[in-house]
């Protein structure tokens, strides 16, 4: 009787290595971390994990599998006053975990928005780059020709749906020049597209809307672009190239006991919210998207407890940097974290030379970052010099 012959353990692999359909069956069910470190394996499995389709096929992949593929798993922070980057991770596995470095794009690189896993970055010599963080890929955007003479330009915003298409655009507006503004103080406005697919710039409709220099970069969701600043409110469809025009839930309050700031928008996943903050509170509205109406969230913080609590937080860690005045109130609202459930929904804030998280439900506050900020200088950089930037792990490609 013939002894059999028992396959060599390492055949699976030999077979799943030369296989390609078969093994990019394997690589798609693996997580982002585990295939940037597995491209060294191989010049094959290099040029497979980086091949555009694969990158966007794995993340259609992961969305499906997992609906919150696209929740971000830290932030980037920049500090105008310095220059500088600081970064931070939400994950609770590790007590310092690290984003991954910018240093690909050079030293004098700007953060301009992030949107779904990708960076638009504004570099020193002008020009605008999308890139990815995760993989380190980047693309520099052509100059855009805008027409006529140069006039205001809005804060480009990055658009991009890996769920709906690998592609991005990346949309401003321009004013359109006139000798005299309307008597109403409103002008014409050209919207700008740029499309990755064919690498270029096209205009589109044009709308009119006061003028508003002090406009903070748009954001994008579900197909829709939104602009805001003082009470007006803009959304550009992406799809129908279609502008609306609409205003926000306040109006700006000038006087000797009170100063508004009004206009900022932020994200989670789909959800739109506006954000108001004075010296004395701090709340949210949240647009619904079906009738487009802005609806008063529960979340209603008083500026004065904030500072109280955060205080005796940053003294119970030992690394007291400012010293507590009742009549110190400025802080920054940087970003709003929502958890998995209700209770979990934090915001990011700038208060005492830190990054705290606070968890309304809880009354709780959390020190993420020190900013190292020497103690005659935290109250200026705490409360206009932080900007937070959402960081998603994904392998989309550029």
């Amino acid at each position: 009787m013939k002894k059999s012959r028992s396959l060599p353990n390492d055949m699976p692999a030999r077979i799943s290595g030369t296989n390609e359909s078969v093994l990019t069956i394997i690589l798609l069910r693996l997580p982002v971390k585990s295939l940037i470190i597995f491209r060294r394996v191989s010049k094959q499995w290099s040029s497979l994990i980086s091949d555009p389709y694969f990158c966007h096929s794995h993340t259609i992949y992961s969305i499906k599998k997992n609906p919150n593929f696209l929740s971000p798993s830290g932030f980037f922070i920049y500090n105008s006053f310095y220059n500088q980057f600081l970064s931070f991770s939400l994950s609770r596995k590790r007590s310092k975990p690290s984003l991954p470095s910018l240093s690909f794009l050079g030293q004098n690189c700007n953060i301009l928005q992030s949107c779904s896993g990708l960076l638009l970055c504004h570099l020193n010599c002008g020009t605008l780059c999308v890139c990815n963080p995760t993989t380190g890929k980047f693309k520099f955007l052509p100059s855009a020709k805008f027409d006529g003479e140069f006039s205001w330009i809005s804060p480009f915003t990055l658009a991009f749906d890996p769920s709906r298409s690998p592609n991005y655009r990346v949309v401003c507006f321009k004013r359109i020049k006139k000798e005299s503004p309307e008597p109403t103080g409103s002008y014409y406005f050209l919207i700008y597209i740029y499309l990755s697919e064919m690498d270029i710039w096209k205009s589109s409709n044009s709308f009119k809307v006061n003028m508003c220099p002090d406009m903070a970069a748009g954001i994008f969701s579900n197909g829709v672009v939104h602009w805001a600043c003082h009470e007006q409110y803009i959304r550009f469809d992406t799809n129908e190239e279609k502008v609306m025009l609409m205003r926000l839930p306040f109006v700006y309050v000038f006087d000797r006991e009170h100063s508004w700031e009004i206009g900022s928008l932020w994200q989670w996943h789909d959800t739109i919210y506006s954000v108001m903050k004075s010296e004395e509170n701090f709340s949210l509205h949240e647009l619904d998207q079906a009738t487009l109406k802005w609806i008063p969230h529960k979340y209603y913080l008083a500026s004065y407890s904030l500072a109280k609590a955060a205080y005796r937080a940053v003294t119970k860690e030992g690394t007291e940097a400012h010293k507590y005045d009742r009549t110190e109130r400025k802080f920054s609202v940087i970003a709003l974290v929502k958890g998995d459930k209700e209770k979990d929904t934090v915001v990011l804030i700038a208060i005492f030379g830190k990054v705290i998280s606070y968890n309304f439900a809880r009354r709780k506050i959390k020190i993420i970052l020190d900013l190292e900020l020497p103690s005659d200088i935290v109250r200026d950089v705490c409360c206009n010099c932080l900007s937070a930037y959402q960081y998603v792990q994904t392998l989309s490609p550029v």
